[in-house]
């Protein structure tokens, strides 16, 4: 193991390249500080940080796990530890879906308080394992695939991933490792022996290590020391398999797996507004879909693909259908073929339902499966989910940020995210994620702005809200905030901007950077969804008074949100809803019971009850007759309560208190 490394970060080395002599202004990539997914899902469970302790027998050969089967943290039926991140969004072409994350960030999707140059960041150990009956077994392995960066930060000259096994002397021992070169790389896949002899590259040379490592409670762990802070220098690890009977030719298996996430079935978005799919939802729809699937053996293999969409909460399809036929891989398993595979399309007459289109939020669960005429041995790829959202914004991003973007040296640089909305309407506001930085950014002001079209690159301004500053939402996962775009003069020659009211077309929207920064090498920065790419040509950027494409790929995460406004002021309303219902307890933990006083709507199919956040998201919605709602799954704080009959448009809001 090396211990001398330069003693020069990441994020610093970003920053000095990014300061050059003539201080060029330009669009910069920068790791976040923190991990908002880990950050939410330890505020909400806050048992799963608690110490594990091993489990009470050795698990017996074969040992395998591709992350396909956990999600956050890995199984602890096989692995010891919660510091890496289990994932399915920093993989580039993974083996199979899911990868496990290294990183400079803890368990609870932060930076590492004691962190120096050159520290132990993430470790990933393995379950004790009984290798005591296979002591005179030459033929155990352990393989698995390693990449440096995927969709994140890779790691620089310093940063290392390293492998070691537990002797008999309960020593761990360094058996493989390797550096980082400041470059992403593919997947590659390691062969180890699990020998008493085994000759080890240090990176320079081959050291021959003797020891006993064949026990009844062998371990093996991987772990990376990172210099710098943050959500930085990134491994990612899949397909990890230890057994015997093997060599370094045993490089394929029996899997035929999905690589990535289910994908929308939407045509241009991730996320729409449900009245505006309402109002054209034949054109929005996709007419096919890409999904990514690969072949881990060394033969082909005839396969049937089948999709089906549930509404939420029934647990009967909606829609179903198959691509059509078997389909036959015919490019086996190598270290760098993935199988891409374009569906057969989408149905011409399929669309979401439209059960209820004043609704503003309808959610589906759309699964896609591999159906295999001969079977698989590892099931839990073979099946992928895509939850399907609509709520009252048009976003690109799936809600997670692997990076954030930038402008540098460029006081009253402009950032702006094309959009096309589908029907005329008022824009209420615009969502924007900040992710916190390693630097402060709180002091670094802003303007909200929305821009026409000229020829497919922003035009006129067309509005715009000046003196905002960036503010951080701990409340909810990557929370983005909400900031509303209403009427105001925005101090250029008076000018006065209303609310706009934009009519079906294409527009742009953005913000412009204050001229009062600090540190301008230190810029404000947005968070960017890299691994949600639709279309490179829809981000663009102005340092030097002009339009430029981005040339940085991914969705930069704000969100432009439309209909009417919402009306969640506390109101003393005097009708008969309102007076037909008391809501209890409050405050209120896992759960809220709603007591119809009238049989009036008992068991009616046009109420609709809605709790929202004080920045006024949407968090819940349910549809028809209501007496009892789960609220496990909402954080801790203040929200509203609204309840609508949606025959006659009359409804009531009342606060809400979660507390636990």
């Amino acid at each position: 193991m090396k211990l001398i490394k330069p003693l020069i970060s990441n994020f610093f080395i970003l920053l000095l390249v990014s300061m050059n002599i003539n201080c060029m202004a330009q669009e910069t990539k920068i790791p976040i500080a923190g991990n908002g997914v880990l950050q939410q899902y330890a505020k909400d469970h806050p048992q799963s940080l608690k110490k594990e302790k091993n489990i009470q027998q050795a698990l017996i050969l074969p040992f395998f796990d591709d992350f396909s089967a956990s999600y956050i943290y890995p199984d602890s039926n096989k692995w010891i530890g919660r510091s890496v991140f289990v994932n399915n969004g920093f993989g580039v072409n993974p083996p199979t879906i899911g990868v496990a994350t290294f990183d400079g960030l803890d368990s609870a999707g932060n930076y590492y308080q004691n962190a120096n140059f050159d520290y132990p960041s993430d470790t990933l150990t393995s379950q004790p394992i009984d290798l005591s009956l296979l002591t005179t077994d030459n033929s155990i392995y352990l393989s698995f695939f390693y990449q440096a960066g995927g969709y994140g930060d890779p790691p620089n000259d310093g940063d290392s991933l390293i492998l070691q096994f537990l002797n008999n002397d309960t020593n761990w021992v360094t058996v493989w490792e390797v550096d980082g070169n400041s470059v992403a790389t593919d997947f590659q896949q390691v062969f180890v022996h699990v020998y008493d002899t085994i000759y080890y590259y240090n990176g320079f040379t081959y050291d021959t290590l003797v020891d006993t490592f064949r026990t009844a409670n062998f371990q093996f762990r991987f772990m990376n020391l990172v210099y710098g802070y943050g959500m930085e220098a990134i491994w990612n690890i899949d397909y990890v398999y230890l057994n015997n009977h093997r060599d370094t030719t045993d490089t394929t298996m029996f899997d035929m797996a999905f690589v990535y996430p289910g994908p929308p079935l939407l045509k241009n978005y991730s996320q729409m507004p449900w009245s505006h799919y309402v109002f054209d939802s034949t054109g929005q729809n996709a007419t096919q879909y890409y999904e990514t699937t690969r072949n881990n053996d060394i033969i082909s293999h005839f396969l049937k693909f089948h999709t089906e969409i549930f509404e939420s909460g029934n647990p009967i399809p909606i829609y179903q259908f198959d691509t059509g036929g078997y389909d036959y891989f015919n490019n086996p398993q190598s270290d760098s073929t993935i199988n891409l595979r374009i569906s057969y399309g989408i149905p011409s007459n399929f669309t979401y339902p439209i059960t209820n289109s004043s609704s503003d939020y309808q959610e589906f669960l759309v699964k896609h499966y591999i159906e295999q005429t001969n079977g698989d041995g590892i099931l839990s790829n073979d099946t992928i989910n895509n939850v399907q959202r609509f709520a009252n914004y048009y976003a690109y991003d799936d809600g997670s940020a692997e990076w954030s973007l930038g402008l540098v040296n460029a006081p009253g640089g402009e950032m702006a995210m094309q959009f096309t909305i589908v029907k005329s309407d008022t824009c209420q506001g615009v969502y924007i994620f900040w992710p916190r930085m390693i630097y402060n950014t709180a002091l670094d002001d802003f303007s909200i702005a929305v821009w026409s079209d000229n020829g497919g690159q922003p035009g006129t301004l067309i509005y715009k809200k000046a003196g905002i500053y960036p503010t951080f939402d701990t409340t909810q996962l990557n929370g983005f905030i909400f900031y509303r775009l209403d009427s105001n003069i925005a101090n250029i020659n008076d000018t006065v901007y209303t609310q706009p009211s934009l009519a079906a077309g294409t527009y742009y929207f953005g913000f412009i950077q204050g001229v009062g920064y600090p540190d301008y090498s230190e810029p404000l920065a947005i968070g960017l969804d890299e691994n949600s790419n639709w279309d490179s040509t829809k981000l663009w950027i102005n340092t030097n008074n002009a339009w430029t494409p981005s040339v940085i790929d991914g969705s930069i995460m704000i969100r432009p949100v439309f209909g009417t406004a919402m009306s969640l002021g506390i109101k003393n309303m005097d009708n008969q809803l309102a007076n037909s219902l008391s809501i209890f307890p409050n405050p209120a933990s896992d759960k809220i019971n709603l007591n119809w006083t009238t049989d009036q709507y008992v068991q009616s199919n046009d109420l609709l009850v809605q709790i929202y956040d004080p920045q006024e998201r949407l968090i819940l919605s349910k549809t028809g007759f209501q007496n009892q709602i789960d609220i496990t799954g909402i954080s801790e704080g203040f929200y509203l309560i609204k309840v609508t009959d949606t025959k006659t448009a009359t409804s009531f809001t009342k606060k809400l208190i979660i507390n636990r």
